[in-house]
């Protein structure tokens, strides 16, 4: 069964005084399993595929995702103290590689990494001729990845919590418009909006490969969840080309995630996918 709905999303050139512009963006919702996902899935120019998948499974699972991994990844998922994050991290990129076999045609184990200066992963030259961007991201227990043809992506996901010392956390990492429209919002609606921006600001800064060696204080995104579209607007220099467009959702309850997409216009494409050894 799928769900197919409209939304606007939209932002200016990132520029102060730009206007945002709107582009229209369809959601489609389905939840195949494993098994039942296309062989190669169509991934056509100006659209963005998003997927979202559970990291809580068994360890068979666990291992059977860990086999795909390089030694590099392998020794990554060593380093991690407990258990939950290690299994996490494993099913994480084991997913990554197996859609991007099914996008690439190629088997999942030997799909090749590359990373920018600040870490951002692409694929490797000898990959590249089917132009796929991608980028993912994972907090807890949820993992969500998006993929696109010759667009450049960023995409991350928090889990909403508790967060005591909210006001000190923005007034350290975000600018000063973000931090005095989070100080006007019901308390109620706080947190959840302080995790929207952080996760607009994170697909930002993972869209263009700068990660946190840019300052999130130097580019706003529009805070409240319930304005709708999120706007963008660079402080202080910061990416002039392409125009980049952001996008909020919820994969998971308890869960927010945005999207960002160096294109002028595209159509979103969420599937939630259930590995086989999914717990729920």
């Amino acid at each position: 069964m799928s769900k197919t709905t409209s939304v606007i999303a939209s932002s200016g050139t990132g520029r102060t005084g730009d206007s945002p512009r709107p582009v229209r963006v369809n959601s489609v919702e389905d939840a195949p399993s494993e098994g039942s996902v296309p062989s190669r899935p169509s991934l056509q120019e100006g659209e963005v595929h998003i997927w979202s998948a559970r990291l809580d499974l068994v360890p068979a699972a666990v291992e059977r995702f860990g086999r795909l991994l390089n030694p590099e990844e392998s020794a990554r998922a060593s380093r991690f103290h407990f258990d939950r994050d290690r299994s996490a991290f494993t099913v994480a990129r084991g997913v990554l590689r197996t859609l991007l076999g099914r996008y690439l045609r190629e088997r999942p184990e030997r799909i090749r990494f590359v990373y920018g200066p600040y870490g951002k992963p692409a694929l490797a030259a000898e990959q590249l001729s089917d132009c796929v961007r991608f980028n993912l991201s994972h907090s807890d227990a949820v993992a969500i990845f998006a993929f696109a043809r010759s667009a450049e992506v960023g995409i991350d996901v928090e889990r909403i919590r508790e967060q005591p010392d909210l006001d000190d956390l923005a007034n350290r990492f975000f600018s000063k418009e973000e931090a005095s429209a989070l100080r006007r919002l019901p308390p109620g609606v706080r947190e959840k909006a302080f995790i929207s921006c952080w996760t607009a600001k994170e697909a930002y800064i993972k869209g263009i490969g700068e990660g946190l060696s840019m300052p999130l204080d130097r580019f706003a995104v529009s805070l409240d969840p319930s304005e709708g579209p999120i706007r963008l607007r660079i402080l202080d220099g910061g990416a002039d080309d392409p125009v980049w467009r952001l996008h909020r959702f919820e994969p998971s309850p308890g869960y927010v995630a945005a999207v960002a997409v160096a294109a002028e216009s595209f159509v979103l494409r969420h599937r939630v996918w259930r590995p086989e050894g999914s717990k729920c």
